[in-house]
């Protein structure tokens, strides 16, 4: 089984619409062009619209998506520009060259949310996105906890549990804003933190917590998507990855939380690992890189310079590549050759975009990351970077 994930863009029509109908026109093609089997895990839709449209255009994307793909995959829409602005970016997350003893299936959620099944030998594989209240009339607290119910209710379903997840994103309109309607207003990040600690304190996470993103989104309320393994067999293995230079963040002292002006309630950690690393059960390896910026044990450095902390964001991601390398190391006694597969850079100000994309540019020259405007969790960060690596041994 091949794993990929494919980028498709478009620019905005002249009358405000998206060319909704040329890209999955586009991805329809590329999936009925291949001579395998391939099946599409996920969808994530990344465009910037009016607040007042937004979710009247995510509703009829996602009845686009269902008409082309009645076998409709797990499904996000999320609102973050491309770094172009006036474009419409699709990432579909495929597998594909898979034996017969691996079946994929599509659900769905009062066919409003879907997510994918993948069922093999050693392990099931659940994609959730676009767990979400699509309207506006809701506090982003009760949003939150929405979809998380939302989540809960459809892993008991499926016989699994939050500690099953090893990815998951957060997609929080505002993330450093707050409701200023209520006496004590709490940051919108900081209500993400207390909710998901909430859902997972019902859980033993034995093996660390999920790899996350917590970022921001210009509107929307909150989305949450996720990956989940379940193993079925030993051959498939799952570890958390530490980088020596950061605290976890659910390590995090009060300082740095970002919660009640009162300075009373003790509030919640991200409840998150830097990394996950997932041994498949062919022996090959795939790192899930969290969101990671400019931070050194809890503290935000290179304040005000977009240039530096890219610089130590990437540093910090080759510690995380680092730890994991000498993982399999100590495990198999062998070298490892790393693949960057994926990444995801999050850029808060439009006009930091050269810098930061010449930055990574050059220091990832075998791989074209994709680049997106959107507020980071703290208000002095200035850069986010995600990403998938495959480390082979040999």
């Amino acid at each position: 089984m091949r794993r990929n994930i494919w980028r498709l863009e478009e620019k905005i029509t002249y009358n405000g619409t998206y060319c909704v109908e040329s890209i999955v026109k586009k991805l329809s093609q590329k999936v009925g062009k291949f001579n395998s089997n391939i099946s599409i895990l996920s969808i994530s839709i990344f465009l910037s619209h009016d607040q007042d449209e937004f979710y009247e255009v995510r509703k009829k994307i996602i009845i686009r998506i269902k008409d082309e793909f009645p076998e409709t995959p797990a499904l996000s829409v999320i609102a973050q520009k491309t770094t172009g602005g006036d474009g419409i970016l699709l990432e579909a997350n495929v597998i594909y060259n898979y034996t017969s003893d691996i079946a994929v299936s599509y659900e769905s959620i009062n066919d409003e949310i879907f997510y994918t099944k993948v069922k093999a030998v050693d392990f099931d594989e659940y994609y959730f996105s676009g767990l979400t209240y699509n309207g506006t009339e809701l506090s982003m607290e009760t949003r939150i906890e929405k979809a998380h119910s939302i989540l809960k209710n459809a892993f008991r379903k499926e016989g699994i549990g939050m500690y099953d997840i090893v990815r998951q994103w957060n997609y929080v309109e505002a993330i450093t804003g707050s409701d200023k309607t209520k006496e004590d207003p709490v940051q919108n990040y900081q209500v993400l933190n207390n909710i998901r600690h909430t859902y997972y304190s019902a859980y033993e996470f034995s093996g660390g917590y999920p790899a996350a993103t917590g970022i921001g989104m210009h509107t929307g309320g909150f989305i949450l998507d996720c990956l989940a393994l379940k193993r079925k067999t030993e051959k498939l293995v799952i570890k958390l990855v530490k980088n020596p230079l950061q605290l976890s963040a659910y390590e995090y002292s009060q300082d740095v939380l970002n919660g009640s002006s009162s300075g009373v309630t003790v509030w919640h950690t991200p409840k998150f690992e830097r990394a996950k690393i997932v041994q498949w059960a062919q022996g090959s390896y795939s790192v899930l890189i969290s969101g990671t910026a400019a931070i050194h044990n809890e503290k935000s450095l290179a304040l005000g310079d977009a240039a530096e902390q890219t610089r130590i964001t990437l540093d910090n991601i080759d510690k995380l590549i680092e730890s994991a390398s000498n993982m399999i190391k100590v495990d198999q006694g062998k070298s490892v050759n790393r693949v960057i597969k994926y990444l995801r850079v999050y850029i808060r100000n439009k006009n930091d975009v050269d810098i930061v994309s010449s930055i990574c540019n050059a220091y990832w020259k075998d791989t074209e990351p994709v680049y997106l405007i959107a507020d980071i969790c703290r208000a002095e960060l200035l850069v986010e970077i995600e990403g998938i690596v495959d480390l082979i041994p040999i």
